[in-house]
């Protein structure tokens, strides 16, 4: 019995889904999983694998907590003893709703006890997200621009990730198109002081990795074939 998504789980508990997502949360996996494998979602579930696959240590339906409107889950991250859920539509709403579960003095397990929800308000699909430590995720937009949450309960609203030197633009010609005709482009002087990915159309993802114990934020861009 075999899923047929991201990974090759020979798992009881995990036939006929799609996983969707995949995080690490401590020594396990954290899978965003669909049912059915195919054709359209009909339920969704968050599940806590063993690090050598052997078996589902903990499971969640995240149907009671899916949004209106077409709003479905879309990313997860996670930072131990946080787990959080993006569930948004695939339209233009504005609206996204992000999940966090987290264990509590009398639930230990991390998906024992009904997530806190945070409702914010983005101008463009978030394509992105990861965990830092103290409840701080970073999101990736679709138009390339990285912003920063506090994550509490309620209506938040998300702020730009301010750096101490600005990114240049990006060269107006790419290396495919670029001949032995052309003149060499230069970098324009200046640039944005938010953190954002500009003029990139190509997939591109964020990640996080600790350098001596310190969180670093990592953004992974596509490349032209």
């Amino acid at each position: 019995m075999v899923n047929s998504s991201l990974i090759p789980v020979a798992l009881p508990a995990l036939l006929n889904t799609r996983v969707l997502d995949i995080a690490s949360y401590g020594q396990q996996l954290l899978l965003l999983t669909a049912q059915p494998a195919s054709g359209t979602p009909t339920s969704y579930s968050l599940a806590l694998l063993a690090s050598d696959q052997s078996k589902v240590e903990a499971m969640a339906a995240i149907g009671p907590f899916l949004g209106k409107d077409g709003q479905v889950p879309k990313l997860i991250a996670a930072s131990s003893p946080d787990i959080y859920v993006v569930i948004a539509a695939d339209s233009t709403q504005t609206m996204t709703t992000i999940l966090d579960y987290a264990p509590t003095n009398k639930v230990h397990q991390p998906l024992g006890t009904p997530p806190v929800s945070s409702t914010i308000t983005v101008s463009n699909p978030i394509m992105s997200m990861v965990a830092f430590p103290m409840h701080q995720l970073f999101l990736l937009q679709a138009d390339g621009m990285v912003q920063s949450l506090q994550f509490a309960s309620g209506d938040h609203a998300t702020t730009s990730v301010l750096l101490q030197q600005a990114i240049a633009q990006p060269l107006p010609v790419s290396a495919k198109d670029f001949t032995w005709t052309m003149t060499v482009p230069t970098v324009t002087p200046g640039g944005m002081t938010s953190l954002s990915v500009p003029g990139v159309t190509l997939p591109h993802t964020l990640a996080v990795g600790l350098v001596k114990t310190v969180p670093h934020l990592y953004i992974l861009l596509g490349e032209e074939p």
